[in-house]
């Protein structure tokens, strides 16, 4: 999104909030740059989320957003990417959707103005036919997977940590840092010098996403950094 348009996005969004509505769904990066600017403006927010961590979420002032969910029928067991695209295939603007759960039941969560055309027209997915029913948002319990790496760095520096996860040069890094593919707090990098906290969420393009849990040293006064790669 080019910044002349996600500047006019951002102000409808924030217009919205100030009149007392909720927003679309929101990605991490676009709930971090709105949550940014009301923490800055003073002003007073909820957010409601799909479940505990999800990747979209609303932000809400006054009027709470509704939602509806769906369980997917399906005879043989669909992929994440399937649903996607299949609901993109509807030429909704992606705001309507929230996430999308893939496991032993399949769920999705829509902005309830648009419920009735989701449930009508998302009927084929794929080459599977499909039935959704409507469940209630706060029926499922769904719960994040992490694969928990830990190691050992001189420094918490982004471009060490990079280095130490894909196995390659801090040259290298500073590479891909420079050809934008490394994000922090869903934020691009700029520089290879920041040094992570904890509680600092960082992705590599190709390479994942994740979240710094935990910091410390060893007896030997070694840096030992934990952080949790989402699955």
């Amino acid at each position: 999104m080019r910044k002349k348009e996600n500047k006019f996005w951002k102000e409808q969004v924030i217009e919205r909030l100030r009149k007392g509505y909720f927003s679309p769904f929101l990605n991490s990066k676009q709930f971090y740059e709105i949550e940014k600017y009301l923490k800055r403006s003073h002003i007073s927010y909820q957010v409601w989320e799909c479940f505990h961590d999800s990747d979209y979420k609303i932000i809400y002032t006054k009027r709470k957003p509704m939602v509806t969910a769906f369980i997917i029928h399906s005879v043989n067991q669909l992929t994440h990417s399937q649903v996607m695209g299949s609901l993109y295939s509807l030429n909704l603007d992606e705001g309507y959707f929230g996430d999308i759960i893939v496991g032993e039941n399949v769920y999705i969560f829509v902005l309830s103005s648009m419920a009735n055309y989701v449930k009508q027209s998302l009927i084929m997915i794929g080459k599977e036919r499909v039935e959704l029913e409507k469940v209630s948002p706060t029926s499922i319990e769904y719960e994040r997977f992490f694969e928990t790496i830990d190691f050992s760095v001189s420094s918490p520096r982004i471009d060490v940590v990079v280095s130490k996860i894909i196995h390659t040069s801090r040259t290298k890094v500073k590479e891909i840092i420079t050809k934008e593919e490394v994000m922090i707090n869903y934020e691009v990098c700029d520089t290879s010098a920041y040094n992570l906290k904890i509680g600092d969420v960082f992705s590599i393009r190709k390479f994942g996403k994740y979240i710094v849990s935990e910091m410390t040293k060893n007896w030997k006064g070694n840096l030992i950094i934990q952080l949790k790669r989402y699955l």
